[in-house]
């Protein structure tokens, strides 16, 4: 039964409009819910009627108050749930992308893992979170470095590609050999393009060798790494034949 005053009712309680079995004072309580009219009842959500509000002093929306529909006396429940978004999308001191999450319905913002980008750095702006290339070494993941627009874990190559610079920018030669792909030297050779300016490679044992000087007497005199320039010996050897023989004509 509808009331505007308690003489209205038989129980002398006019609450929330409504005749009601008892003083239903709680904040988290009411007397007119639907389907439980005149009974006093435990509410959800906010506080009915003229009944104090529930604390919104909090600026964290997943914390904020809220009747539960099990406390009368005072609001233990929370307004958000998992349909609330909290946090903001940053990237962690270890340069990995923190996605927002979602209130957890218990006062607190459920975050997701951080995702690592290695071997890039994150980027918070980006729609993956993560860089993708990079120009100086601050875009790259710890233990990375970037050369040539992309991180390489640990050391990168010189501009001349003769030495192997670490991630500390201690430099060290790679002589005879260049600097690899992955920014450390080469330790063996598969062609001379493996090797320093002025160095060739012996396929035959895979490694930089010095090249071999010119003949003196202006010929080619050139030899490949791994064999033995034989061109003079042979000469003398046929020289050597040719006056024996002259020799055992002679002598006849």
């Amino acid at each position: 039964m509808t009331c505007t005053k308690l003489e209205e009712c038989a129980s002398g309680r006019c609450v929330d409009g409504v005749c009601c079995d008892t003083p239903c004072d709680g904040q988290c309580e009411a007397c007119a819910l639907t389907g439980s009219e005149g009974k006093c009842t435990p509410a959800t959500g906010a506080p009915r009627g003229s009944r104090a509000t529930c604390d919104s002093l909090s600026t964290d929306d997943c914390a904020k108050r809220s009747c539960d529909g099990a406390t009368r006396d005072k609001c233990t429940g929370f307004q958000n749930g998992a349909t609330t978004s909290c946090g903001a999308d940053v990237c962690t001191a270890e340069k990995r992308f923190q996605k927002h999450g979602n209130c957890d319905g218990k006062g607190g913002c459920a975050l997701p893992d951080p995702k690592p980008c290695t071997p890039f750095a994150c980027d918070a702006t980006a729609s993956s979170g993560c860089k993708s290339s990079c120009t100086v070494e601050g875009d790259c993941a710890d233990g990375f470095t970037c050369a040539a627009g992309t991180c390489i874990q640990g050391s990168k190559c010189s501009e001349d590609g003769l030495a192997s610079i670490d991630k500390t920018g201690v430099s060290s030669s790679c002589l005879p050999y260049r600097c690899g792909t992955d920014g450390n030297c080469l330790k063996s050779c598969a062609t001379s393009d493996d090797c320093a300016p002025g160095v060739a490679c012996d396929t035959a044992v895979k490694a930089c060798v010095a090249a071999a000087p010119l003949a003196e007497d202006g010929g080619c005199g050139c030899t490949t790494p791994g064999t033995r320039d034989t061109s003079g010996r042979l000469l003398a050897f046929a020289a050597a034949l040719g006056l024996l023989g002259l020799r055992r004509r002679r002598s006849k």
